[in-house]
């Protein structure tokens, strides 16, 4: 088959405007190309014919030469891949963390997208690792996920990037800390009524003086735990001066068993408990629950309020709380700032 030669210009007069490529052939018509094509075919029929391959009416014939095309068509391909393309992409530490996260918190990833202002795509690439996020990004997925720090900090890692929070240093004296201080003022502001200072919701860091001649009232003798639950619950405590102890306790166990599983860990699962164990709900009387004490002919009625900070930045500081007494009546109120003079 010729050479053939496609002109870039014409000259003068609509003439091809190479004369050297027409004097030479290498320039073609069409006539000339289909010349070209019959002999091709001719050849492959003749190679066909040579190598014994049977030709029918319709059945294109080999081409006449193609060496290097054909060894390359011609290698045998070796086994397929055990590990397919994207499977560098499944082992991601950041999108295996992401995903278990969004499937603890119940999210599709279209959900999640929209939480943060992103495309679903994205969040298909950051989980399977085909994307990287940027530290904001990462910062802003374990906040709508309501990540805790310390996981976040691994979030962050598994990304690339630096951790963003530490973690408080631990001491006896929760006023050496600006933070605990500032908090421990607030309850004292509250005076004469009770307020305290939670770790971790169950433990009391420091509590104020209304909080300290209720549990003296109540209990006879200074309290001698930190632990709310042990302290309201336990043998002796302050759950048998309780009028309504089991509306109480019902209401408590509802609300600790919803927060649990808002703050589930990937992975982990929530144990019903037993049906013989379980307590209904009695239905409110009020707009709030109240704690209804009594004891010696007073009759206390306290509403609890829960506070925790905006946005805590370390470790420790995510898990403090405040919890406040308010009076329910105002008989409550004057008891309580009649123990206070």
């Amino acid at each position: 088959m010729p050479r053939i030669y496609r002109p870039t210009g014409r000259a003068g007069g609509g003439q091809p405007g190479n004369a050297n490529a027409r004097r030479h052939g290498f320039y073609t018509t069409p006539a000339r190309l289909e010349r070209a094509r019959a002999r091709a075919l001719i050849d492959g029929v003749r190679l066909a014919l040579q190598k014994g391959v049977p030709i029918s009416r319709g059945t294109t014939p080999p081409p006449a030469a193609h060496p290097i095309t054909s060894r390359v068509i011609e290698t045998p391909r070796g086994p397929a891949s055990p590990h397919p393309m994207t499977a560098q992409h499944d082992t991601s530490p950041f999108g295996s963390l992401l995903r278990s996260w969004r499937q603890t918190r119940r999210l599709s990833q279209l959900d999640l997208a929209l939480a943060c202002g992103a495309s679903q795509r994205h969040m298909s690439f950051l989980e399977s690792g085909r994307a990287r996020p940027s530290r904001g990004m990462a910062l802003t997925l374990g906040s709508v996920l309501r990540v805790p720090l310390k996981d976040q900090n691994l979030m962050l890692l598994a990304a690339g990037h630096a951790p963003a929070f530490a973690e408080r240093a631990k001491t006896s004296k929760p006023d050496a800390k600006p933070i605990d201080a500032s908090l421990i003022e607030v309850i004292r502001r509250q005076d004469p009524m009770p307020a305290m200072l939670l770790d971790g919701g169950t433990r009391i860091a420091a509590a104020n003086d209304g909080a300290e001649r209720l549990f003296t009232f109540l209990l006879g003798h200074k309290r001698e735990s930190d632990d709310l639950a042990a302290l309201f619950f336990g043998a002796g405590g302050l759950g048998q001066y309780l009028e309504n102890a089991e509306e109480v306790m019902a209401w408590s166990e509802r609300q600790q068993r919803a927060q649990r599983i808002l703050n589930l860990a990937p992975g982990e699962t929530m144990i019903a408990a037993p049906a013989s164990t379980r307590r209904e709900p009695i239905a409110p009387d009020g707009p709030a629950l109240t704690l209804r004490l009594a004891k010696d002919g007073v009759k206390l009625g306290l509403y609890t309020l829960l506070a925790t900070l905006g946005t805590p930045l370390d470790f420790g500081a995510e898990r403090l709380s405040l919890e406040f007494f308010l009076p329910a009546d105002q008989a409550t109120e004057d008891w309580f700032r009649k123990q206070a003079q």
